[in-house]
């Protein structure tokens, strides 16, 4: 009967815990979820969707004073190179025999088609031929062909598919008939540059209006100099500054440097073209005066330069986390072998007995061996190259189940001397360095916001950016810390820069390839260490150059920064005890390492035609690479 009480008495304290839950976490369930702005989302969903796009070229508007456009002139064919004489070998044995028997005889056996002089005796018929003697065995026919000739003071000269043979005297003749040649091509050259000018206005479409400026300016045999009035130019490149705008621009005359002016009719070198280029800001165009044959040839070559260039979006995200959850990230998006008999990535299964590489392998840390959560194995045999890829312990995806992408994701080279040589990482491989790869569709970005959420990593940005080709595109993000300098005019706040910047310079390399440029800066500011209350400022740089695949993810790594913190554990109630605490809890101190994760995925925009010009409109001239222009009568 006691039995049964007690029993009852422990069902009715079990019985009152568990209604007190219940109306504890009743409230929590009445709680309603946040709601969603419909209208953020919708701008939200707008900005993920439109992805912009690379526009296409267009009929050019050119304005021509005293020219008509008409239909390109025919071009010339290009001149066949010169033909060598024949090689074949040859036997001849010969006795008192006419020369023009001989080189009749040789042209008939090698194919070659030779004209003789009249001058040569026994060429017209009638005349005393030149007698000869020849014995020659295997030799090549135009080791033969020549001494035969310089034997009896001849000479030949090939002129296309013809060989001509022909005696000292002829060859003078020739030669005044060049001087006379090249005197007629200088005057022409001479009355070209007398020809009236024609003045063309060229609008730029797309390049900048400098770099077409100075282009155009050293083919015409001058130099420019694009600035701000007043202002200095970025020393690097001579250019003005991101965000200035350029105000004048004017050419450089020559003095003793071997340049000349930029106008027409000056001393140019060969090549140069005789013209003048002068920008005009207003309109964004350059104007351009000279004979119609040279200003022709400059329209066509802002035709091939002013072309739309691709546009690369770039999309970035910049995640700061622990060493332990950045390893995870490495082993789940896959490894890196040097061997290509082996592929391990969580999507796919892969076995190499023979390899002499190692992937995702560090000294004191596991390797790749079953990803179970993901469903998918990998594994790698080791010898004597391999290290101890074979020994070591397995490593779990973050997430269970399911494809966590495709391809390529972390490299983590190993620090022993037998695995570096093997794999060809260096000696200077110390944790996540870099790797780019193809981590497949939104997975990244899922991923990193699920762990985000989950206190795992700390996305710091994640911009996106549209760029054109070879032009710099950077995100920064940072603060302007307030320090005191003393000088001769007393003391003074100034401020000192620590900002989280990423600058990328993209370029298109086939359409399908792009090589980056790769700048990334890491400044923290530390408040615990201080000289005269102003803080330190540790500064973390990276620089990348590489080429990736269109839609390649690129990871970047090494920003790493160690934070001691100090902790205290005890006893609960006992250590709080004055007096008496101490005896009851530990003080000690942790090191805690966070690195920055870069991701970078470029991306070529697509082109889009541009909407067609209503008809009538100015812009409806023909292109410019299928007119010519020509004087007005």
């Amino acid at each position: 009967m006691r039995g049964f009480a007690k029993t009852w008495r422990r069902m009715g304290r079990a019985g009152v815990a568990l209604v007190t839950a219940v109306a504890l976490l009743a409230p929590l369930g009445c709680v309603k979820k946040p709601q969603k702005d419909a209208f953020i989302e919708h701008w939200n969903t707008m900005a993920q969707k439109s992805e912009g796009y690379t526009p296409v070229s267009r009929p050019r508007k050119v304005e021509f004073s005293k020219a008509a456009i008409v239909a390109k002139k025919e071009e010339k064919p290009e001149a066949k190179p010169a033909r060598k004489l024949p090689t074949m070998k040859v036997t001849l044995r010969m006795y008192d025999t006419d020369l023009v028997a001989v080189v009749r005889a040789m042209a008939r056996a090698a194919n070659q088609n030779v004209v003789l002089s009249s001058a040569i005796p026994g060429a017209a018929g009638g005349d005393k031929a030149l007698r000869i003697n020849i014995n020659v065995v295997d030799a090549p026919w135009d080791e033969t062909f020549t001494s035969i000739l310089s034997a009896n003071g001849l000479a030949y000269a090939v002129d296309g598919d013809i060989v001509k043979v022909m005696t000292l005297a002829d060859m003078e003749q020739q030669n005044k008939l060049k001087e006379a040649s090249n005197k007629l091509s200088a005057e022409k050259t001479k009355a070209k540059a007398l020809e009236p000018f024609v003045m063309a206005r060229v609008e730029i479409n797309f390049a900048e209006l400098p770099k077409i400026y100075a282009t155009l300016s050293a083919m015409c045999g001058s130099t420019a100099q694009a600035g701000l009035a007043g202002q200095n130019k970025d020393g690097q490149s001579g250019q003005p500054k991101p965000g200035e705008t350029v105000r004048d621009i004017t050419p450089t005359s020559a003095t003793g440097d071997g340049m000349s002016i930029n106008a027409p009719g000056g001393a140019r070198n060969p090549g140069q073209l005789n013209c003048s280029v002068v920008p005009d800001q207003h309109s964004n165009s350059i104007i351009i005066q000279g004979p119609p044959d040279d200003a022709e040839r400059l329209v066509a070559l802002i035709e091939e330069l002013d072309k739309p260039r691709p546009q690369v979006k770039l999309k970035a995200f910049i995640v700061q986390t622990d060493r332990e959850t950045g390893r995870q990230l490495g082993v789940q998006w896959g490894g890196l072998l040097k061997n290509s008999n082996m592929r391990i990535s969580p999507a796919q299964t892969g076995t190499a007995t023979t390899t002499t590489a190692t992937g995702n392998t560090a000294t004191t840390t596991s390797t790749i061996g079953t990803g179970a959560n993901s469903g998918q194995t990998g594994s790698l045999a080791s010898n004597s190259n391999s290290g101890d890829a074979a020994s070591s312990a397995t490593a779990s995806p973050i997430f269970p189940g399911g494809t966590s992408g495709q391809g390529f994701g972390m490299n983590f080279p190993a620090l022993n001397d037998s695995l570096t040589s093997a794999s060809g990482l260096g000696a200077a491989g110390a944790g996540v360095n870099f790797l780019f790869g193809n981590i497949a569709g939104n997975t990244l970005e899922v991923q990193l916001t699920a762990l985000a959420e989950e206190n795992k990593i700390k996305i710091l940005s994640s911009p996106t950016i549209t760029t054109m080709e070879n032009l710099s595109a950077f995100v920064e993000n940072g603060v302007d810390v307030p320090y005191v300098s003393t000088s001769q005019n007393g003391t003074n706040v100034q401020f000192a820069h620590a900002t989280l910047k990423l600058e990328m310079l993209p370029h298109v390399v086939d359409g399908s390839n792009l090589r980056m440029k790769i700048v990334v800066k890491d400044d923290q500011v530390d408040t615990q260490n201080t000289v005269q209350g102003n803080p330190f400022i540790y500064k973390r740089e990276t620089q990348s150059n590489l080429v990736v695949e269109d839609g390649d993810t690129i990871v970047i790594s090494g920003l790493t920064r160690d934070t001691i913190g100090d902790n205290e554990s005890g006893v609960p109630y006992l250590s709080d005890i004055p007096g008496l605490g101490w005896a009851f809890k530990t003080k000690g101190s942790s090191i805690k390492r966070e690195e920055i994760y870069i991701f970078v995925t470029p991306t070529i925009l697509k082109d889009k035609p541009i909407a067609p010009v209503p008809a009538g409109d100015a812009r409806g001239f023909p292109p410019v690479a299928e007119a010519a222009l020509t004087p007005k009568p």
